[in-house]
């Protein structure tokens, strides 16, 4: 299971944790966590290098070359750039859990 927690405060999303993976293939054949990853990755390139936001950005894996645990969190003051990003990504990661409700969960974390 894919799961996707967004962080959320009253200037909207502050960015996202992703981390899992799905059941429809073994690392490197998995079209779900290929999806996933290719719109996280466009997310935080975006992010930083088209708006120049100044994000913390890290993706961890299990062996060389995967991806297990992706994060991404924006400094408040960048909030209102990059929203219109995170919010794409939100809404993108919500229709593939429409999709693919057994392999992906999106949620809400919110923040003071």
């Amino acid at each position: 299971m894919i799961t996707a927690a967004f962080r959320r405060n009253p200037g909207g999303i502050s960015g996202f944790d992703i981390s899992g993976h799905a059941s429809d293939g073994n690392f490197g054949q998995s079209v779900i966590c290929a999806a996933v990853s290719s719109c996280a990755y466009m997310a935080a390139n975006t992010v930083t290098d088209v708006l120049s936001v100044p994000a913390d950005i890290e993706a961890t894996g299990d062996t060389p070359g995967s991806v297990s645990r992706f994060h991404l969190r924006v400094p408040d003051s960048y909030q209102r750039k990059a929203g219109p990003v995170l919010k794409g990504f939100y809404i993108h990661m919500k229709a593939l859990e429409e999709q693919y409700r057994d392999d992906i969960k999106v949620i809400t974390i919110m923040e003071a």
